[in-house]
């Protein structure tokens, strides 16, 4: 029962905030005054900031346990952990479908 108290007073407190929100100021709404101002403050650019060394960490520490699992696996530097000889081909069947297939025949017939 007392969880059903808690989500009736969340949804009523949140009720509230939007009906005061639609409240006219100044020939515009609360929101709308709030929204305007949120626009202009220099804060969404340091959020901006903040993301981006977020993605760029993101990025470098993908990098960093790509290139040790890949000197881990293979043994050296030079190679990444996507190059580790795994090839990617069609199917004869679907090969076949696209009219991409040539019969081992029909191969040695080009040599020729």
């Amino acid at each position: 029962m007392a969880e059903f108290k808690f989500a009736l007073k969340t949804f009523g407190f949140a009720l509230a905030v939007v009906l005061a929100l639609q409240i006219r100021f100044s020939g515009a709404t609360l929101e709308e005054h709030s929204l305007s101002w949120i626009r202009t403050s220099p804060v969404p650019k340091y959020l901006q900031k903040v993301a981006d060394g977020g993605a760029l960490a993101v990025r470098n520490a993908t990098k960093a346990v790509t290139d040790y699992t890949s000197r881990a696996i293979n043994g050296s530097e030079g190679q990444r952990a996507s190059r580790l000889n795994l090839g990617i081909e069609r199917s004869p069947a679907a090969a076949k479908a696209a009219g991409q297939h040539r019969a081992p025949s029909e191969a040695e017939d080009d040599t020729e």
